[in-house]
């Protein structure tokens, strides 16, 4: 009995451990020194409305300081333009329809999207535009509690370094404060649990996404 009990508090060590590892490699990775430098593309991950505002006003913002060439709203619903988007959300620019890339959900494998989720799809989806129209650099663009499962799933995306990323955190730093409120810390303790599964899940989204690339690039290479 008291060597059951033993092993059970050793396991559970263990694993606070790793949680205390995991949590302490999300924290490192919140914050980026963000778009510094002219790169070729802006991309606006979905949100929420009042965050999705706030992310697309930034990624108007790097455009119209000349920092980015492109906007890629990484994944919005068929037939919603980028006028619609504008007037939904009150957007005064003079930003041209072809400066602005949209992908599209049934652009991205639906397995992937069903089991990997929103985010990673928005990052398959983005990474399939940059390539689609040779863009090689971006800066991604989402809420600060957000930035370190994106930049998971970019990472997974991008494991042969051939695509060249940097995050921008948007949103009040309240979420860098755990105790700050209790919106905050619920808002956080649900984004842990979402980049702990996304940590197993995005590598396997990356894989079948590789695969269906591949596939393509094959069948492409066999017409005459």
């Amino acid at each position: 009995m008291k060597r059951r009990r033993a092993v059970i508090i050793a396991v559970s060590f263990l694993c606070l451990a790793a949680l205390a590892t995991l949590l302490v490699r999300i924290e490192m990775q919140q914050d980026d020194a963000g778009a510094g430098s002219k790169v070729d593309a802006v991309i606006v991950l979905a949100g929420p409305p009042d965050e999705d505002r706030q992310r697309i006003v930034e990624g108007v913002h790097l455009i119209e300081r000349g920092l980015v060439d492109y906007l890629i709203l990484a994944m919005r619903d068929t037939g919603l333009s980028w006028k619609t988007i504008l007037r939904i959300y009150g957007i005064e620019t003079d930003i041209p329809g072809e400066r602005i890339l949209i992908g599209r959900p049934e652009q991205v494998n639906s397995t992937v999207l069903k089991y990997c989720g929103g985010t990673f799809g928005e990052a398959a989806a983005a990474v399939g535009l940059m390539r689609a129209n040779s863009l090689n650099s971006a800066v991604v663009v989402s809420s600060r509690y957000h930035i370190p499962r994106v930049r998971l799933a970019f990472g997974n995306l991008n494991s042969k370094g051939s695509l060249d990323f940097s995050y921008r955190p948007v949103g009040e730093p309240e979420t860098g404060k755990l105790l700050s409120s209790a919106y905050a810390l619920a808002k956080r303790l649900t984004e842990y649990g979402k980049f702990f599964t996304a940590f197993f899940v995005y590598p396997i989204g990356a894989k079948i996404i590789e695969n269906d690339r591949c596939a393509a690039g094959m069948v492409k290479n066999a017409r005459p």
